[in-house]
């Protein structure tokens, strides 16, 4: 019974991680705003190459402020399995 308790503690734990995640990079889509109150979400397109085209600007991935964070969190992740 205990062992039930901490998966389902874990599973929900990771769940509501990357939903916090998520919300930090869309706030516009997924954030708590209600999106008649949130502010028009910037246009952006995809290149191809894995990096971002933002007002005609390339910015590689690997440059977005919480791409450390999610790239620590899926080390964790993996070893947990």
């Amino acid at each position: 019974m205990r062992e039930k308790k901490e998966t389902i503690a874990r599973a929900t734990l990771r769940i509501n991680t990357n939903f916090r995640l998520i919300a930090k990079m869309a706030p516009h889509k997924y954030g708590d705003v209600p999106p008649a109150l949130a502010p028009p979400a910037p246009e952006q397109s995809r290149d191809g190459t894995g990096a971002k085209v933002i007002d005609g600007e390339v910015i590689p991935i690997e440059q977005h402020p919480l791409y450390d964070s999610v790239e620590a969190w899926r080390k964790v992740a993996k070893g947990a399995k």
